[in-house]
């Protein structure tokens, strides 16, 4: 039995060693010529023997080089010249007029300093002949030129002589602190309302003047998001605070304000307090002098302000009122920082409105005035 394509060679007799049992037929694997199995393995290829190479001319090229590479010549520059249209004569190029010495202009030269360079004095004194040198020309003088004046730019900054750039705002808080002490030894010539309302004004002219009048343009625009944003700062803080802590509140508001009826409490807190706190404390000490001595300066105002209130027997209320009023100027400051100052003052108006008038209204609380003694 084979397998595979049929041969039509002859096959190769197999020795008598090999041979199998009798009826057993020759199992042959192979692709073209069969392949048995066992014995020494036949290629079938003729062994030729490869022929010596001459190494030497091998090296030799068969074929000569390539010729050198022949370039045609340039023309010449003439030759790409354009030639002028029949009828039309082109004039010759003008030459250069030549100056003489006198129509030259001479050019200005500086006359010299007077020095000369530092040079040995010589060992021993050499004569020299004397040289007749022509006289030199007297140079002609330089007119001094004036340097040029810029014409204004529209937008460039001139000089800043504006009060709120040279004047420190730490100078007048000190003025306005030791002005707070003296109201405190009037003789009873200023009641609660009247020394909060001079000490406010104050505050606001301050503010103003260093703020809003005369001073360099501020960055910050009044936009309508964020008015919101400080509205809605205020109210956040003072909902929930009139929620869970009205009572107290209102016997807070009472304490700081005990002459103040409705009318004025509102007036106070919603208006003049916010605005004169807002253009002095936000406005130009924390322009100039940064967050933290904005927040201590509003904290000392607060101190003084309610001095009186701490020392009329209610000093555990006045205390809870200055120490919260000074954390809430701190949120003031971030807010004016963030969304500028007009926000500062809605989110302070709005502050004062739900911690300190609501509650009193609510409790229908109308502080009578106080007749003074």
């Amino acid at each position: 039995m084979t397998f595979g394509p049929f041969n039509l060679g002859p096959r190769r007799p197999k020795p008598e060693d090999e041979q199998g049992e009798a009826g057993q037929p020759d199992f042959f694997v192979y692709h073209t010529d069969p392949l048995p199995f066992g014995g020494e393995a036949d290629d079938g290829l003729i062994a030729t023997e490869l022929p010596s190479i001459d190494w030497q001319r091998a090296r030799r090229p068969t074929t000569p080089g390539m010729p050198p590479l022949w370039l045609p010549p340039l023309p010449a520059p003439d030759a790409l010249k354009l030639a002028p249209p029949p009828g039309v004569t082109v004039a010759p190029a003008p030459s250069r007029p030549h100056l003489t010495p006198g129509e030259r202009v001479p050019f200005p030269v500086p006359p010299s300093p007077g020095f000369q360079p530092l040079a040995p004095q010589p060992a021993a004194p050499v004569s020299t002949p004397a040289i007749l040198k022509p006289a030199a020309e007297p140079t002609p003088a330089v007119a001094p030129v004036a340097p040029p004046v810029e014409a204004p730019v529209e937008g460039r900054e001139s000089a800043r002589i504006a009060l709120g750039e040279r004047v420190d705002p730490l100078y007048p808080l000190i003025f306005y602190l030791a002005f707070s002490v003296g109201t405190l030894f009037t003789g009873g010539l200023l009641t609660t309302e009247a020394r909060h309302t001079l000490l406010w004004t104050t505050l606001i002219g301050l503010g103003a003047l260093l703020t809003l009048v005369d001073a360099r343009p501020h960055a910050d625009q009044m936009a309508s998001a964020n008015l919101v944003w400080g509205l809605g700062i205020g109210f956040v803080i003072g909902l929930p605070l009139l929620i869970l802590t009205g009572p107290g509140l209102a016997a807070t508001a009472r304490a700081l304000f005990p002459e103040a009826t409705l009318p004025a409490l509102f007036q106070a807190l919603v208006v003049v307090g916010p605005l004169g706190e807002t253009l002095f404390f936000r406005g130009s000490l924390q322009e100039k002098r940064g967050m933290s001595v904005s927040v201590a300066g509003a904290g000392l105002h607060n101190m003084l302000l309610f001095l009186p209130a701490w020392l009329a027997g209610s000093a555990y209320l006045a205390g809870a009122g200055i120490f919260y009023l000074t954390v809430l100027s701190w949120v003031y400051s971030y807010v004016r920082r963030r969304y500028g100052l007009t926000a500062a003052f809605v989110c302070q108006a709005a502050t004062n409105l739900m911690l300190l008038f609501l509650p009193s209204a609510l409790a229908g609380a109308t502080l009578p005035q106080t007749p003074i003694p």
